[in-house]
C-alpha cells in the first residue's frame, strides 16, 4: 500500500488512492480500473486479485450526509433480503493498518456516524484518508443488467415479486432522506 496524500479536490482522485481505499478495507486491486459514468459522484469498476470485479463509489462531499447513505444502504439491503433484484453495497471490514474506518446502519445512532475501528463491526460506508474529512465510499459487486423493452406493457406494469411485500418502502421509517 502506498502512502498517496489525500488531494484537494474531490475531481482529482487518482487511481493510486482507489486502490490504496480499497486496500484499507481488505480488498486488492490488481490495477485495472474503469471509471464509469456518474453525474454527482467518482465511480469506478475495479477488478480484485481474487478474481471478483466490484464497483466503488466514492461520494461526494457535502452532498449528502453520513445518515442519508447509510439508509440509502439499509434500504437496499432490505430489498435484497426480500428477494428483489437490487445490487445492495458489500459489508466491508477496515484493516488495522488501512487508515480506514466503517459505518453500518447496524451500528449508526442518531446524529453521529457510526465509525467502527478495525476490530469493530463491519459497515456498508467506508471513510478513508487523512484530515478531518476523510472521503467516504462504499463498494458493491459488479453486476450486469439489461435494457427493458419499453414497448412491452407486461415490462412497465410493477408487479411484486413472488413472496415480497406489495410495496416495500411504504412499510420504509425515512429517518435522514427528505
Amino acid at each position: 500500500m502506498s502512502t498517496s496524500p489525500q488531494p484537494a479536490a474531490f475531481t482529482d482522485l487518482r487511481p493510486e488512492q482507489i486502490l490504496d481505499a480499497l486496500e484499507a478495507v481488505g480488498l486488492r486491486g490488481d490495477g485495472r480500473l474503469l471509471q464509469l459514468n456518474s453525474f454527482e459522484n467518482r465511480v469506478f469498476q475495479v477488478h480484485l486479485e481474487s478474481s471478483e470485479v466490484v464497483v466503488v463509489k466514492f461520494y461526494r462531499p457535502g452532498r449528502w450526509t453520513d445518515e442519508q447513505i447509510l439508509e440509502e444502504h439499509q434500504f437496499a439491503l432490505e430489498l435484497q433480503a426480500q428477494d428483489i433484484p437490487v445490487v445492495a453495497p458489500l459489508t466491508l471490514h477496515a484493516t488495522a493498518e488501512g487508515n480506514a474506518r466503517v459505518a453500518g446502519p447496524a451500528n449508526l445512532t442518531e446524529g453521529e456516524s457510526g465509525c467502527a475501528s478495525a476490530d469493530g463491526p463491519g459497515g456498508t460506508l467506508a471513510f478513508w484518508g487523512p484530515g478531518p474529512s476523510p472521503w467516504r465510499f462504499s463498494v458493491s459487486p459488479r453486476k450486469s443488467g439489461r435494457a427493458p423493452e419499453l414497448e412491452d406493457p407486461e415490462v412497465v406494469r410493477y408487479r411484486p415479486l413472488p413472496g415480497s411485500a406489495a410495496h416495500p418502502r411504504g412499510r420504509w421509517s425515512l429517518r435522514a432522506s427528505p
